[in-house]
């Protein structure tokens, strides 16, 4: 059932590919919380198309540690006693080698940007990075928020979308650095 839902949430998800902005979907029924986070490749690394060097490679590599440390994206009250269980981190950035590279062009891609971005061309490669999480909580009555850690991690991280189905209950909320914190 909570695959379903989380389904239902995802299948939602705008398709935008705009710089600065991300998505959370997060699924909370009984004990399980899910959290999936898709954001393009530049919210996290700087750059979309495939590492030229070898400190683009590390810094992926850093990248991709970093969203695996549930810790650095978000925190959860202590008083709701939740666990990670699991934690999947994938990305369509081309050139790693490492099973992560999906290539992912979107051909269709409406430009939608800040005022200072720069503008696409039509034939740019967009590359996204998929984090997902899988928490247990022994006592969800206590989960009252979830704080977004991600904007200090990523700096480049302007807003994120998120859409929720808590306990059967649907919701959205968009976030920033000014205003990370997820009301449950």
């Amino acid at each position: 059932m909570l695959s379903f839902l989380f389904e239902v949430c995802a299948q939602g998800s705008l398709d935008a590919h705009v710089h600065g902005e991300a998505e959370l979907n997060i699924v909370f029924e009984s004990r399980e919380l899910l959290m999936e986070l898709e954001s393009p490749s530049f919210n996290l690394v700087g750059f979309e198309h495939e590492p030229k060097s070898l400190d683009q490679y590390k810094l992926v590599e850093n990248t991709i540690e970093s969203l695996k440390d549930f810790r650095r994206i978000a925190s959860i009250s202590p008083e709701a006693d939740c666990k990670l269980i699991d934690a999947s981190i994938s990305t369509t950035m081309k050139g790693l080698g490492d099973g992560h590279n999906e290539h992912h062009e979107d051909e269709h891609h409406e430009d939608e940007h800040h005022e200072d971005e720069h503008q696409h061309s039509a034939k740019e490669i967009h590359s996204e990075f998929s984090a997902t999480y899988s928490l247990r909580c022994d006592k969800p009555e206590n989960l009252k928020s979830i704080q977004l850690e991600i904007f200090s991690t990523f700096e480049l991280m302007e807003e994120i979308a998120v859409q929720m189905i808590i306990q059967g209950k649907q919701g959205f909320a968009e976030l920033n650095p000014d205003n990370p914190n997820l009301k449950l």
